[in-house]
């Protein structure tokens, strides 16, 4: 404790000293290192332009509202404090299943909860609301476990498929035991009968995972001692041992069967239950293929021990090698043995050479790979690169052939290995557009120049210098584009220049851009993506004009309302720019940037409410709704449009939303009787909650209108919501 207190004290001492400038020379000497070290920053221009570079395209924090990318991103502690602030977080239908990747059952239960997403769990019993096999699928075994305890959104069948499913796939053992465990209480009541069913199923799976102990496990447990399995089920589990080509495995599940009284007599195992299992050096799996088929029997699956089982593999070994000899094409036949799935196949240039001779194929994979090895294996290998290379079948595909190119320049640029670069350089056409991929990075130019300078005289495709600037500008690589620009035809357009390096913040494109006098067709300041860079723009020459906001690039994220707002400001007469405003409305609607919206709103002449609400409507974005209605709160007629995108889209948030707030007679303005029945009979609204049912049917007084009676005549009553719907309308009708 005394120990704890000290550290306290000091550390609270410290910080005094620091808060009292100048008050000891320690400060002083840590105050001056801070400011050295702050200019060496500053100073280095690298460092510099990486850092504002981050900070210019950075998300703010008022721009993240959608739970799908906070989820996928992994920033818990973000939506964690969200929630906590009860702010609006967007998720629709699609997303939904994000939220079984939350591992803090607190932060679950207060998002599940919200009213954002309450609509869409909380509904009347049907196939929508069995969700929880996601936790599987996420492996949040933790969450999986509340749910299944808590009897919320229990795993059922069929998702109980589902559910082993993805836990097989992620190798989770523990989600699988703990599923099995459960498996009775998991399987509804009236599926039961088809327990045997089910269980072979999920065995099938399991043993293709080839667990050996988990397979012992759960044959030894309840679930399958009680099952009563029928001949095709036990044949069905061997089969998929067999498939797994392990003999442990077999061996288990074959003592489970022989103990359940199989008639082994009615089995026949023919060669194509094996030719799966024969594994030579490395290759994967073969398929044995001859003129005349022919089919080792046997008549009973006790052969099955190792002896018996390496006689059969060694028996089909030798009918390979037999069918090699006589047949002289077989080497070349597609699907064989390839150089990568061979055992110690770099060991030797002899090795390499033995290997070709006798029919394994050289891939685009080998040549990779070889060239991969040349910076950790001594020269020889060198030799052995250079043979396969030699000796590839270049791919008809020419999408293919350059594909392989790209990766090898790729693999001689990580290790720094020219003699690739050489060796493709004589084996390619020269005007081969590869060189303008590395034009990206100033690390690359003594490879661009060693091309240039040995086909300079043969370049003439001034689309591939085109590229090479464009891909410089992007990624900053001011030397690279120095060089380049000093091969490229100064009579061709270089206005794409200034958008690249505007947008990727990298002002000594931009400087050197204005240093050669390259016109622009003032078109820049949309492509700002910092207050730093428009003002750098004002200064060289550049204006804000009534056409400014339409050159904003609305393919991208917006960028800070900051600079919206200012070009909105300097806009000479907003009036004329309208449409522009509209078209950025729908823009910030689609990419969920509430600021931007309420600031567009500010400042639209409301010229097409109905394209507005509908933008609202299809993207779902509640927030953005509820700002709409506190300015318009009069546009009944067109909240219409919001509405019958929600229905479409599955908005449940919205379409709540508007039921509380507009009157229902508007939202189904100039519907006829039958688009009337069809909305009301759609899943959406038989998804509605209870409340909201009874509002709908209040409203529109359908209970003692034609439309309603054939409306109860209609509905499946099969359907629990349907049957909600008519309960409902007969209370009224009481």
């Amino acid at each position: 404790m005394n120990n704890s207190s000290n550290s306290i004290c000091t550390i609270n001492s410290s910080s005094n000293s620091i808060k009292s400038s100048h008050s000891s020379n320690s400060s002083s000497n840590s105050k001056g290192n801070n400011s050295n070290s702050f200019k060496d920053i500053i100073n280095n221009k690298y460092i510099r332009s990486n850092i504002f570079k981050y900070i210019r395209g950075g998300i703010k924090y008022y721009d993240i509202c959608k739970f799908e990318w906070i989820v996928k991103n992994k920033h818990f502690n973000l939506l964690k404090y969200k929630i906590h602030r009860k702010e609006y977080l967007f998720i629709d239908y699609n997303s939904l299943e994000y939220i079984f990747q939350i591992k803090d059952i607190e932060t679950f239960n207060r998002f599940y909860n919200s009213p954002s997403i309450i609509d869409y769990f909380q509904q009347p019993p049907s196939v929508y609301n069995q969700w929880s096999h996601y936790c599987c699928k996420y492996d949040n075994l933790e969450l999986l476990k509340h749910l299944i305890n808590n009897n919320n959104n229990v795993v059922n069948y069929p998702n109980l498929s589902e559910a082993f499913r993805y836990a097989t796939k992620n190798k989770n053992k523990e989600m699988i035991l703990y599923l099995w465990d459960h498996l009775e209480r998991l399987v509804p009541k009236e599926l039961k009968e088809l327990m045997d069913v089910i269980v072979v199923y999920i065995l099938k799976m399991i043993i293709d995972m080839n667990q050996v102990d988990l397979v012992q496990y759960m044959l030894e447990s309840e679930s399958p001692k009680n099952c009563k399995f029928n001949q095709m089920q036990k044949v069905a589990l061997l089969k998929q041992a067999s498939r797994v080509g392990d003999l442990e495995m077999f061996q288990t599940v074959y003592k489970f069967v022989k103990k359940r009284s199989m008639d082994l007599e009615s089995i026949k195992v023919d060669r194509e239950w094996f030719k799966e299992l024969i594994e030579f050096d490395g290759s994967g799996f073969l398929s044995i293929e001859r003129k005349e088929k022919t089919f080792i029997t046997q008549e009973h699956l006790s052969f099955m021990t190792e002896i018996k089982f390496n006689q059969l593999t060694h028996y089909l070994k030798l009918e390979r090698d037999k069918q090699r000899a006589v047949d002289e094409n077989f080497r070349k036949k597609p699907g064989l043995l390839e150089f990568s799935s061979m055992k110690d196949w770099l060991v030797s240039l002899e090795r390499v050479q033995q290997l070709h001779s006798s029919g394994v194929r050289i891939t685009s994979r080998c040549i990779e790979k070889a060239a991969k090895k040349l910076r950790l294996e001594n020269t020889s290998s060198w030799d052995m690169f250079k043979y396969l290379f030699d000796h590839f079948i270049q791919p008809t595909d020419s999408g293919a052939n350059k594909a392989l190119v790209n990766k090898l320049l790729s693999i001689a640029n990580t290790t720094n290995n020219p003699k690739i670069i050489q060796l493709l350089l004589t084996k390619y056409e020269p005007n081969h557009g590869w060189w303008t991929g590395l034009a990206g990075d100033d690390k690359n130019l003594d490879f661009i120049k060693y091309f240039f300078d040995t086909f300079g005289q043969q370049l003439e495709h001034q689309g591939h210098f085109f590229t090479g600037l464009n891909n410089a500008a992007k990624t900053g690589a001011i030397q690279v584009f120095k060089y380049i620009f000093t091969k490229f035809d100064q009579r061709i357009d270089m206005n794409q220049f200034y958008h690249t390096a505007c947008f990727h913040s990298h002002y000594h494109i931009l400087e050197f851009l204005i240093s050669q006098n390259i016109s622009h067709v003032n078109k820049v300041i949309g492509k700002s993506t910092s207050m730093e860079m428009v003002d750098f723009l004002l200064k060289h020459g550049h204006t804000i004009t009534n056409n400014t906001l339409n050159t904003f690039d609305r393919s991208n994220p917006l960028p800070d309302v900051k600079i919206l707002a200012f070009v909105i400001e300097k806009t000479p007469n907003i009036m004329y720019a309208n449409h522009h405003l509209l078209l950025l409305l729908e823009t910030s609607i689609q990419q969920h940037k509430f600021q931007h919206f309420k600031l567009l709103l500010q400042h639209y002449k409301m010229d097409a409410p109905e394209r507005v609400l509908g933008c609202i409507g299809t993207h779902g974005n509640l927030e953005m709704l509820q700002h709409y209605y506190q300015l318009y709160p009069s546009h009944n007629e067109f909240y219409r449009f919001c509405f019958i995108n929600s229905l479409k889209e599955q908005h449940l948030s919205l379409i709540r939303f508007l039921f509380e707030n507009i009157n229902t007679y508007d939202l189904f303005l100039n519907e006829s009787q039958s688009a009337f029945l069809s909305t009301i009979k759609s899943d959406v609204i038989r998804l509605t909650t209870k409340d909201l049912l009874t509002k709908f049917v209040n409203d529109l007084n359908i209970s003692k209108t034609a439309t309603g009676t054939e409306l109860l005549k209609d509905l499946d009553t099969t359907v629990q919501s349907s049957k909600l719907l008519k309960q409902i309308i007969d209370n009224l009708n009481k």
